[in-house]
């Protein structure tokens, strides 16, 4: 599943692939002014919303702007509401690690080891998971 806008602010960019091809709402991370796929760990910087190219200019983004909410894949575990998150791997997040920037919180509803989706809000400057 790719992540969706679910409200609160939002704002697109223009940004420039790197390496790797990426999809309509693939999260991603500016390096070196190009946007690369998240990993586990990694910041989020944008959310991808169209298909992208490998090397290739002028695609549209959406900023991840503190507040909004968005809707994700989580790994499998259960996190209660207010939990930060952070990347798990592609396109999914978990409670993360010490070293990992939390990039949202859960909103709305707990979510069980069975569960698929959370909602996140963006949180604002990333910092290491508590």
């Amino acid at each position: 599943m790719t992540w969706y806008h679910k409200g609160g602010p939002r704002y697109r960019v223009t940004v420039k692939c790197g390496a790797g091809a990426l999809s309509d709402g693939d999260p991603a991370y500016y390096s070196s002014g190009l946007i690369i796929a998240a990993a586990d760990g990694t910041a989020v910087d944008v959310i991808c919303a169209e298909d992208m190219s490998a090397n290739t200019d002028n695609y549209d983004a959406d900023l991840l702007i503190p507040g909004s909410i968005w809707q994700c894949t989580v790994s499998s575990q259960t996190l209660v509401r207010g939990t930060p998150v952070a990347m798990a791997g592609t396109s999914n997040v978990d409670g993360g690690t010490a070293a990992d920037p939390a990039i949202g919180r859960v909103v709305n509803a707990d979510v069980a080891s069975t569960d698929t989706v959370a909602e996140i809000e963006i949180l604002g400057e990333a910092s290491a998971i508590a």
